[in-house]
């Protein structure tokens, strides 16, 4: 009931959402975010990928991907299998120096890809 609350505080907080065609965007207030996991992805011209982190089996379930885009320019994301791959045409741009909240649903993995410089990629993974 604890997390449902926290999910239901979370979702009215961060409303209202920048909506763009790859998906919803926003800073979400940390506090009420609880991390499990966090991985660093090195992205540059070519897609990188990395296992979503978690602190062990007995965490909570991560539901969250905050995922920050460290470097100088654009990053695309992808989350998915441990196949995935992101591309500069249907990934998830996250923008220098911002922040992007996914849904992590099934993902295992998360992708990142640059179409000039090599930026880092940090994905923070929680519920």
């Amino acid at each position: 009931m604890k997390r449902f609350l926290q999910g239901l505080f979370l979702s009215l907080i961060a409303i209202p959402l920048v909506v763009s065609a790859f998906g919803y965007y926003d800073r979400i207030p940390l506090s009420v975010f609880t991390q499990t996991g966090r991985v660093t992805i090195a992205a540059n011209g070519t897609s990188a990928s990395a296992a979503l982190a978690s602190t062990g089996a007995s965490s909570p379930i991560a539901t969250t991907a905050v995922i920050q885009n460290l470097g100088s320019a654009i990053a695309y994301v992808e989350l998915g299998a441990s196949s995935v791959v992101a591309t500069t045409t249907g990934s998830y741009p996250v923008q220098p120096q911002q922040t992007a909240v996914l849904a992590i649903r099934n993902a295992g993995y998360a992708a990142a890809i640059t179409a000039g410089s090599a930026v880092s990629v940090s994905v923070s993974t929680g519920y």
